[in-house]
């Protein structure tokens, strides 16, 4: 692949059917990457085939640490509007950009409800938005969005972005992609959710995880940004 005067190489098996980055090379071969600016398909790229060292340590994507939360009204799968007021009294909210087909927002499904688990009693709440093209997408339809959080038992709000107007007002570029806002609404961390999405038992560093307790005990987390890696959000033609 050859973007302005750079050149690289995809990693070998990616057009397999197999490969986790599948749904990221399909996408640049339909040409939905091809109309953004070569520095966004750079990073695009990048995080779809989780090659980190190609994103220079400066480059930061979405919503400016500090920045206040945008509000939005989206419909759950249990049928309820949601909205920023909905969470009004909790401590933190962590909004995760997710689908349902994407490999490595599969692989993080368990742990996000795990998350949900282990910190709602102490007043954060999760909330995974689904904002992908449905129609060439149809596994991420509002219909299969239900079944999948009865499936995995999703324990936190799984809403629809039909326009796609929260997912380009956050700034999210793949799923999972994740925005952990403060008790004042202001975001306090972005990026990814830890540093192994293929082997949960092979954890090192649990950032999510770390900023909420960073959060909970009133301090700024230690680390605010990381790279998120993930599926790019698949936008709609």
């Amino acid at each position: 692949l050859q973007i302005g005067r750079v050149e690289f190489s995809f990693p070998a098996g990616i057009a397999e059917s197999g490969s986790p980055y599948k749904h990221c090379f399909r996408q640049y071969r339909s040409g939905e990457l091809v109309n953004s600016t070569q520095k966004k398909l750079l990073i695009m790229v990048t995080t779809c085939l989780d090659r980190d060292e190609l994103i220079p340590e400066t480059s930061t994507v979405g919503l400016p640490i500090g920045s206040t939360a945008i509000d939005f009204q989206l419909k759950g799968v249990d049928g309820k509007n949601y909205s920023l007021k909905s969470f009004g009294d909790k401590k933190a909210v962590v909004v995760v950009f997710s689908c349902n087909h994407c490999p490595y927002a599969q692989a993080y499904e368990k742990r996000l409800v795990d998350i949900q688990h282990d910190y709602q009693s102490k007043g954060v709440t999760l909330v995974a938005i689904n904002s992908n093209d449905d129609v060439n997408y149809p596994e991420d339809s509002f219909e299969n969005m239900i079944r999948r959080a009865k499936e995995k038992q999703f324990n936190f709000p799984y809403v629809r972005d039909e326009t796609q107007d929260t997912a380009k007002a956050y700034g999210a570029i793949c799923t999972p992609h994740t925005f952990v806002f403060g008790k004042n609404r202001t975001l306090q961390y972005k990026g990814r959710i830890d540093d192994n999405w293929k082997e949960p038992s092979a954890v090192k560093t649990r950032d999510l995880r770390n900023a909420l307790d960073a959060i909970l005990a009133g301090r700024s987390p230690e680390v605010s940004e990381t790279r998120p890696f993930g599926c790019s959000i698949k936008w709609k033609q």
